[in-house]
């Protein structure tokens, strides 16, 4: 889960005009061998907007040393020796005791995401469709932490007219089992939506209920008494 991170320290930058700022750090413990700080500058006038800026740290050798990477964000868990986190979008996993962290799901453009007590990160990048954020067919790797793929599927949308509703998982059960959700992109009162639940043998589809809504698509409560199971978001 993202780490939380505690208030250690607020740092005021005196100036000596009158458009003086308060840069704020934040700095978490994730694991015994890894932290993260947040920097963020105030908004000062016209003249600068407030910004954020976060950076990650290992303890290798006894001392902490600073990861050549900046992001957006705290870091995830993957187990007790494994973090992931995310350098300018792309999902990133390190190791304790290593120096750089790499691209978990390479370094082209992918929907990083994690299922809670699974140990794996989830990538989804799109290998066709109209756009680049529109996808009509995706591919679905699942990375372990020590980076072997456990699981690699190909899945095409179930029908022309058909794209997905996002290119990354949009839900996940207490199993860990990946669903997608895609829509028909001619319809957008009544998107004809359907759940695509990825699991290690195959991949099947639901289709919503009849007359679901296009902001039902993305909500776990009507796909859950559908499927007989609770799923959540994956960021719950």
């Amino acid at each position: 889960m993202p780490a939380r991170l505690d208030v250690r320290w607020t740092v005021c930058l005196l100036a000596a005009t009158l458009l003086a700022g308060c840069n704020t750090v934040q700095e978490g413990s994730v694991l015994p061998w890894f932290k993260v700080r947040t920097s963020t500058s105030p908004k000062i006038g016209g003249l600068a907007d407030r910004t954020t800026t976060t950076t990650y740290y290992v303890r290798r050798s006894g001392f902490w040393r600073q990861i050549d990477d900046e992001g957006v964000g705290g870091a995830t868990i993957i187990n007790p020796v494994t973090i992931a986190y995310f350098d300018h979008g792309r999902a990133r996993m390190i190791h304790e005791g290593d120096a750089e962290a790499v691209f978990v799901c390479g370094e082209g453009l992918a929907g990083a995401s994690f299922p809670q007590g699974a140990q794996v990160v989830d990538c989804v990048t799109v290998v066709a469709g109209p756009a680049a954020a529109v996808a009509t067919t995706v591919r679905f790797r699942r990375i372990g932490a020590t980076g072997q793929v456990v699981n690699d599927k190909t899945i095409a949308t179930d029908g022309p007219s058909r794209v997905f509703l996002q290119p990354m998982v949009t839900f996940y059960d207490a199993t860990a089992r990946a669903y997608l959700v895609t829509i028909n992109r001619e319809s957008s009162e009544a998107p004809e939506c359907a759940i695509v639940a990825v699991d290690a043998d195959d991949v099947s589809f639901t289709p919503g209920p009849p007359g679901m809504r296009a902001r039902d698509c993305s909500e776990a409560d009507g796909w859950s008494a559908l499927l007989g199971r609770p799923i959540r978001r994956r960021d719950r």
